[in-house]
């Protein structure tokens, strides 16, 4: 079963990466010019919590699936 899941798209991965990324790259710009794009800054929080609550729910999902099904 984990050999399955690890092949699977993972949408909050996804969502974790591109948040994390736009969250560094305005920290770059704000290192490097002092100034940063208001809109890469709330594109990145966005993203970084939409994919933390999406793996915590998958997270929560699945551990309420094992407790049911083995009790």
């Amino acid at each position: 079963m984990e050999d399955n899941e690890m092949n699977e798209f993972s949408w909050s991965g996804l969502l974790l990466v591109t948040g994390c990324s736009f969250l560094v790259f305005c920290g770059i710009l704000k290192f490097l010019d002092g100034n940063y794009p208001t809109l890469f800054l709330y594109i990145g929080f966005a993203a970084t919590i939409f994919g933390s609550l999406s793996w915590l729910i998958a997270k929560l999902v699945k551990y309420s699936f094992r407790k049911i099904n083995n009790p």
